[in-house]
């Protein structure tokens, strides 16, 4: 009988943890389609055309390819909000980027503000943004992700945007110039590379 008790007392309590679980992750959701809704009123006329994908706990927004968006992302670990500009493309591409960005850190730093850093976060990717931490000794998405944080968010990601995007335009527009072909060794490194590679693809299945 007590092995029972005990053995629906666990039940009861998982059955709780997974009801808050949901009830936090519903939240969260909410929070950041407020955040989009806000952020579409407040960009200007020549910005409002753009694409978008709603995530569970982040937002995107993009006006090219969507390896190249702006992001909105709620973090239950470190409890944070992260808003800024990524760039998740091929490796070459997202060093091309982050070097047009840095191009421009004068400017964009009088824009922004000290709180925009541009850093390399994976072994590829890249990104300009900035972390808001969420105030409080544990997670209530409920409490924490209030009406006027909605606002300042989306007013924060529209800021990103209008000041980001001239610079990501012009770079998109700029054709790009090939690499000069490698001499010497790096070249017949390079092309033992690119051959063992070709090689390698036609023996897949």
């Amino acid at each position: 009988m007590r092995r029972a008790r005990f053995a629906l007392d666990l039940a009861a309590l998982a059955g709780a943890a997974v009801a808050t679980a949901l009830l936090h992750h519903g939240h969260v959701q909410a929070f950041v389609a407020d955040v989009y809704d806000a952020l579409r009123a407040l960009l200007p006329a020549r910005l409002r055309r753009h694409r978008s994908k709603l995530f569970p706990s982040l937002l995107q927004v993009y006006y090219g390819k969507p390896e190249v968006h702006y992001e909105v992302w709620v973090q239950r670990k470190p409890r944070a909000i992260e808003i800024g500009l990524h760039f998740e493309g091929e490796r070459e591409s997202n060093r091309r980027w982050a070097d047009a960005l840095a191009a421009s850190a004068a400017q964009i730093q009088a824009a922004l503000g000290p709180r925009a850093e541009l850093e390399q976060w994976t072994r590829s990717w890249t990104r300009l943004h900035e972390t808001r931490p969420i105030v409080g000794e544990d997670w209530r998405p409920k409490r924490d992700l209030t009406p006027e944080l909605v606002r300042e968010v989306a007013a924060r990601l529209a800021r990103y945007i209008t000041v980001l995007e001239p610079i990501v335009e012009q770079e998109r527009a700029t054709p790009r110039r090939p690499r000069a072909p490698r001499s010497g060794a790096a070249g017949a490194a390079a092309s033992r590379s690119t051959a063992r590679r070709a090689s390698a693809r036609s023996r897949r299945p």
